[in-house]
């Protein structure tokens, strides 16, 4: 009987040992200002899996998460208010067993009564969130500067404090779930590092020079991303900008106008170079967006892979150098979108050297340019092209012409102010002045519709033409 006592004693206390029998600690709900005066000290005294209830109120704090927390605000009364920061760029952290350069960014001021130009280190505040830990969950609450003010009456100019540095930031490791939150006046609205993960639901990002910025991976759905009260004459806003990433943008609302404040019309004030996705080297798949805006481009792609669907692009480009999707080097699916322009400079579609794409069933309108293909492999499936100045324009490149395989099959080409398809391009040679080239790449086709273009259906009608190109 001892014996059988003893047994039972050490198997006791090698469970709890284990923690096996030790009593489970249950989430615990903490109101802000009810339990603790500010929502750090709230995170701070939380353990892992406890939610904080933050009642309406401003609160002027920066907060660090290194726990699994949920953070439930009351909605957009609930508000967290950082400290205005100048901008400075978010860097990536350095590759394993390089070290970061410690340059200090610095401003000058002028002669001192000595003579010399003192410096001083910028102003770098720090983000409203700094989020360090898996699965927190932050919802109902608007960020934003201190001294953000949004109710002025319509006779007055807006008063504007300094942005934010940023509203969120996701450092690696750490996985957040952001859901109908409001962040405002940043410049940036969330950055996701290497090795961090996001998704980000039902929220407004507004006024950024960077709305997401994606190194991680991250998940974007059913949000508005816009920038609309800008005062300034140039600018260069990017709404997600993914380098190396995955990022998956979904029934978005995404759009960039310009405001003057002595209602002088954009285009006239300045030449922007804004653009709403930007993707290098990731893995983008993009479904239901709608993409509006005074954008250089709408959609600009270079490596990695990509597959665009059902968005709804519609750009007003600054010069003949605006795209509503621009393509490089890049393996892309391209189905069932409508590009349309509404200025007489810019391409719907750019397809650029190295690039291998499929375009089907897209429709494009009202660009300078429908296609514009160069030094690509390009497959043209039943889309409609019409009412552009050129539907397809077929773009010599003196390197990467002999890559350039383009097969177009059951297409509407109709109603082009100028060519359906053209094989030359022209350029101004100083001292010739225009100049034709034509195209070298190989062009197969069928089932094409290629009629009622207003210049010419296809441009020269000498050049040698497969069949398939229906006249």
């Amino acid at each position: 009987m001892k014996l059988l006592e003893y047994m039972v004693l050490i198997l006791s206390i090698l469970l709890l040992l284990r923690g096996e029998l030790m009593p489970e600690i249950l989430p615990k709900e903490w109101q802000v200002p009810r339990d603790f005066p500010t929502i750090q000290a709230a995170v701070e005294a939380a353990h892992e899996g406890d939610k904080i209830l933050i009642a309406p109120g401003i609160y002027q704090e920066h907060l660090v998460i290194s726990k699994s927390l949920t953070l439930q605000g009351a909605g957009p009364d609930t508000i967290l208010e950082g400290e205005p920061s100048e901008f400075e760029l978010f860097m990536e952290e350095p590759a394993e067993g390089e070290q970061p350069s410690g340059v200090r960014i610095i401003v000058r001021l002028g002669p001192s009564v000595s003579g010399e130009i003192p410096m001083i280190p910028k102003t770098v505040g720090q983000p409203a969130i700094v989020i360090q830990a898996r699965q927190v969950q932050i919802r109902g609450l608007q960020i934003r500067p201190q001294g953000l003010r949004v109710d002025y009456p319509p006779w007055e100019s807006p008063l504007v404090p300094r942005p934010l540095r940023a509203g969120v930031l996701v450092e690696k490791g750490a996985e957040a779930l952001i859901e109908q939150v409001i962040i405002r006046n940043t410049h940036y609205g969330i950055v996701v590092k290497r090795g961090a993960s996001l998704t980000l639901r039902h929220s407004i990002l507004h006024n950024w020079t960077r709305g997401l910025q994606i190194w991680g991976t991250a998940t974007v759905e059913d949000n508005s991303i816009h920038n609309e009260d800008i005062y300034e004459s140039e600018s260069s806003e990017v709404a997600v900008l993914i380098e190396g990433g995955r990022a998956f943008l979904r029934r978005n609302r995404i759009s960039i106008f310009h405001v003057d404040p002595y209602g002088m019309s954009a285009h006239r004030i300045g030449d922007f170079f804004d653009r709403a996705i930007e993707a290098f080297d990731s893995d983008l798949v993009m479904e239901d967006n709608h993409i509006v805006g005074d954008l250089h481009h709408n959609i600009s792609i270079f490596g990695g892979k990509a597959s665009i669907r059902n968005n709804l692009l519609i750009y007003r480009g600054g010069n003949e150098f605006s795209t509503g999707l621009k393509i490089g080097s890049t393996e892309a699916a391209v189905e069932s979108n409508t590009v349309i322009g509404l200025m007489p400079h810019g391409v719907g579609i750019q397809i650029n050297p190295k690039a291998q794409v499929i375009l089907k069933q897209n429709r494009l309108s009202h660009n300078w340019i429908g296609i514009e293909i160069s030094g690509a492999a390009a497959q043209l499936i039943e889309n409609e092209i019409y009412a552009n100045k050129t539907g397809i324009q077929l773009t010599p490149h003196e390197e990467a012409d002999i890559l350039a395989q383009v097969e177009l099959v059951n297409n509407k080409i109709n109603q082009n102010e100028e060519c359906g398809i053209a094989a030359q391009s022209s350029r101004y040679v100083y001292g010739e002045g225009k100049v034709y080239e034509i195209f070298k790449g190989q062009l197969k086709g069928e089932g094409n519709e290629i009629e009622d273009n207003l210049g010419s259906n296809l441009c020269p009608p000498d050049y040698p033409w497969p069949p398939g190109f229906r006249k």
